[in-house]
């Protein structure tokens, strides 16, 4: 995706940073500058209320999704980072984007906060920390969305002992 030309850049943007940070497309249409904010090693994390659940969320950022928001300029603490169009234009524009890269799933934002979590999940993170990230007030909710990859990530790392 990142490498396919998008007929909307600011989407694509917005689209890429919620693949990497698991942000619902409510709270990329709702970050500020200003939520954006530094930690005591320089890494950067978002600090905002999810809209869905009215929760409080500290979000550590990877500079992989850095990469993808978009230059500050002047902007005001209070600007939104994202100024993104209706929700039904931009799931017109994925479709499009999504068949220019010959992906024949049905691309939304939601695939991206999914994508995110795989991701994690695959590369060894906890689904403790996933469900926390992606601001579930209950863990079941992240096992009962992600049990089938969990399952066959368990067999592949008790297939490491056939090693020894």
């Amino acid at each position: 995706m990142k490498n396919t030309e998008c007929f909307n850049d600011k989407i694509k943007q917005a689209f890429l940073f919620s693949c990497y940070t698991g942000l619902r497309l409510s709270d990329v249409k709702d970050l500020t500058w200003g939520k954006l904010q530094k930690d005591n090693n320089g890494g950067l994390f978002i600090n905002y209320i999810q809209k869905k659940t009215k929760k409080q969320q500290y979000l550590p950022i990877p500079q992989k999704a850095v990469e993808f928001l978009p230059d500050k300029a002047s902007a005001k603490d209070t600007d939104t980072v994202f100024d993104l169009p209706s929700g039904n234009y931009i799931n017109i524009q994925l479709k499009q984007w999504a068949f220019l890269a010959k992906i024949t799933k049905n691309l939304s934002f939601h695939v991206a906060r999914h994508s995110y979590a795989t991701i994690l999940l695959s590369l060894g993170a906890g689904i403790e920390t996933i469900s926390k990230n992606l601001g579930h007030s209950e863990i079941k909710t992240t096992q009962s969305h992600y049990a089938a990859i969990e399952n066959k990530l368990q067999r592949a790392s008790v297939n490491l002992l056939d090693k020894l």
